[in-house]
């Protein structure tokens, strides 16, 4: 029996399959140098040699996720080829030390974020289009600045007017490994006109800088003085200051305070005979003379030299002497004048230092003297 055509119309069909879609997996990497999650417009630079895996998931297995790889010559690499699925991407955060991963999913524009947890992985969809991911690393090197200044208002602080350079100075960086120091060497540091060293781009790590000064004329002020860290002076009292490296810009300071000082000796004829200088005693004693002696071991050794200058009153000063202990000796033969007595009342600036020979013995340390 031969069948209308009506009947084998219904009784004929083809069944068609649509071949799934291919997509696309991009992968691009920066370096954050602003430090906020996102690529900003000047950010081209890149990290060293980034190679992320892809896998996809099949049941409670991530497998090789197939598709073919293309990598641009500015490390762009994009897997094409891909069927639709869950996948995730990883990078081995522990091949980059100098390096960490920025924050994730800062803001709202996904196309400028970093994509990548902290562990260095991120999971997504394929399911009807190509993907984009990104990642942005922090860079973990960093400078280090190393100066110091003479503290002559020996207050701890570095005040604007003290620019002077301490002399003989010498800076030791190191950076330690394991229970050793190494010291850092190369093409650093940068020395510029008033001392200041700066290390660029130091690898993270624990380091250590030694303030050594060979110079005996000063010694280092006071550290940690006040709230303001960028004017006060860092180091222990040995010289030296431990810091850590990780991204952050660094600075260190140490103050050293001038051990030289001025000592001024002066001399009356106390008329009033109080043992104190009246504001009306300004009389010259004719000939006087004052030795100054500075003591070496066992010794007393003569201090010479052009740093003495001479007042109308007869008051003699010397300047920049190195710390030490001296001595001073009046001149006391004359048979028409004796001594006054000595340490009279509390204020020191108007009676008479010296013992019945005419002497007085004192310290230079950083501080101005005066004895009459």
């Amino acid at each position: 029996m031969r069948l209308p055509f009506s009947v084998l119309a219904l009784l004929t069909c083809t069944v068609s399959f649509l071949a799934a879609a291919d997509y696309s997996v991009s992968f691009n990497r920066w370096v954050d140098r602003s430090g906020d999650g996102l690529r900003q417009v000047g950010e081209t630079e890149t990290p060293p040699y980034v190679s992320p895996g892809l896998e996809k998931q099949n049941g409670s297995e991530w497998i090789y996720s197939g598709g073919s790889l293309n990598v641009t010559p500015d490390g762009v690499r994009t897997w094409s080829g891909l069927q639709p699925g869950h996948y995730r991407m990883f990078i081995p955060t522990t091949s980059y030390p100098d390096f960490s991963l920025t924050a994730a999913n800062v803001g709202t524009d996904d196309t400028i974020d970093s994509d990548f947890a902290a562990n260095g992985i991120v999971e997504f969809d394929i399911i009807n289009s190509n993907v984009q991911l990104d990642v942005g690393f922090l860079s973990r090197k960093a400078n280090v600045i190393l100066s110091a200044w003479i503290d002559r208002s020996r207050d701890g602080l570095r005040q604007a007017t003290e620019t002077e350079m301490v002399p003989y100075l010498n800076v030791i960086l190191e950076m330690q490994s394991g229970p050793s120091w190494m010291a850092v060497y190369g093409s650093n540091p940068t020395i510029a006109l008033d001392g200041t060293r700066t290390w660029s781009e130091l690898t993270p790590g624990r380091y250590r800088a030694s303030f050594t000064n060979s110079y005996p004329d000063f010694s280092l002020t006071t550290a940690n003085v006040g709230a303001d860290d960028s004017i006060d002076s860092d180091v222990n009292p040995a010289g030296q200051i431990e810091f850590d490296i990780d991204g952050a810009n660094r600075r260190f300071d140490a103050g050293y305070v001038d051990r030289k000082a001025n000592v001024t000796l002066g001399f009356w004829i106390d008329r009033s005979r109080d043992g104190l200088r009246q504001a009306n005693e300004l009389e010259l004693l004719p000939g006087q003379f004052v030795n100054l002696e500075f003591q070496s071991g066992p010794m007393w050794m003569s201090v010479y030299g052009s740093n003495t200058s001479i007042a109308t009153d007869g008051t003699r000063t010397w300047n920049q002497l190195m710390p030490g202990h001296y001595r001073a000796t009046y001149n006391t033969n004359y048979p028409d004048f004796s001594l006054t007595t000595a340490n009279v009342g509390a204020d020191d600036s108007i009676d008479s230092d010296v013992n019945p020979a005419g002497q007085i013995e004192f310290d230079i340390d950083g501080a101005n003297r005066r004895f009459d």
